[in-house]
């Protein structure tokens, strides 16, 4: 009988590292600004979630969120039928419009949403990022 032992959640710099190698990029520990910049360029990665890759602070803005927005489904199954330019417009129209003042809330996990260090956590913590509870992660990720 094989026993296969859990897979271990490395550390950050090992991540980051790793994800340095996978693009050519020498690793750096503590990173810096400019090579953070760099690895989301060449990754495709956006520095956010480099920064939760690097279990790094983000900035408090970056968990503001509108409560009444949600997740949803449909506009990301339509989005996926854009093409590249048209998906980008769509990202630069969405990031141009701002809520009223008042309306956006900083996220704060609720005790289920605590996971322990593990790849599955980051990704929820990726997703939590896009205003993405579960239902809607599953929703987008089955489209």
């Amino acid at each position: 009988m094989v026993i296969m032992e859990p897979s271990t959640f490395p550390e950050p710099d090992v991540r980051l590292a790793r994800l340095a190698d996978a693009v050519g990029l020498p690793p750096a520990w503590p990173p810096a600004h400019q090579f953070l910049d760099d690895l989301a360029q060449r990754t495709g990665l956006h520095t956010h979630d480099l920064l939760l890759v690097a279990d790094l602070p983000l900035p408090e803005t970056a968990w503001l969120f509108d409560e009444t927005a949600g997740a949803s489904s449909s506009l990301v199954s339509r989005s996926l039928a854009l093409t590249a330019s048209g998906r980008q417009q769509l990202r630069t129209r969405a990031r141009s419009m701002t809520a009223p003042v008042g309306a956006l809330t900083p996220w704060k996990p609720r005790p289920h949403e605590e996971y322990p260090p593990s790849f599955g956590s980051l990704l929820l913590r990726m997703l939590a990022l896009r205003n993405l509870n579960w239902s809607g992660a599953a929703k987008v990720m089955c489209a």
